[in-house]
């Protein structure tokens, strides 16, 4: 019984030693040449730009929905749109400040009545269309030059 106890450990300890040797000889390559030092004639590529952060200052609206065409099989869609308002100077926050009620409802107004999109969504370009038509609902609300631009942050379609 010791002999055969004696054997199994051994077989057991032998078969570890080989996994391990042959799991090192398998990762010392790879190592080995990631460890080897680069060529001098590979020049390292330069870092990218730092990008320059917007001057802007922004106003965040409160999420709203904006109705979607009707489907081929009907029904409701619509979007759950967040945007932002990217104020031209900061001396004119406290003004759009004041001004979000009445550019909000604009807004909605705007987008019930000229639904963008198709059934499924917003697109790329139907996006910037609602950015400019919005950003020239806003100015007649604070006047030209106050905003610099309708900022989309979110849209999600829901319903339907």
């Amino acid at each position: 019984m010791n002999k055969k106890l004696i054997l199994i450990i051994g077989g057991v300890v032998f078969l570890l030693a080989a996994g391990g040797g042959g799991a090192a000889f398998l990762l010392m390559p790879k190592q080995a040449a990631a460890e080897a030092p680069k060529h001098a004639a590979e020049p390292e590529p330069p870092p990218p730009a730092p990008v320059a952060a917007p001057k802007g200052v922004y106003v965040k609206l409160e999420p709203m929905s904006a109705p979607l065409p009707p489907g081929a099989k009907g029904g409701r869609r619509q979007m759950m749109v967040l945007f932002e308002l990217e104020v031209a100077a900061k001396d004119n926050l406290p003004k759009v400040q004041a001004l979000v009620p009445r550019i909000r409802d604009t807004f909605i107004v705007e987008l019930v009545a000229n639904p963008i999109g198709t059934a499924n969504g917003w697109e790329q370009d139907d996006i910037e269309a609602v950015k400019r038509r919005l950003l020239a609902q806003a100015e007649r609300i604070t006047g030209p030059g106050v905003l610099s631009e309708v900022l989309v942050v979110q849209a999600v379609r829901i319903g339907g």
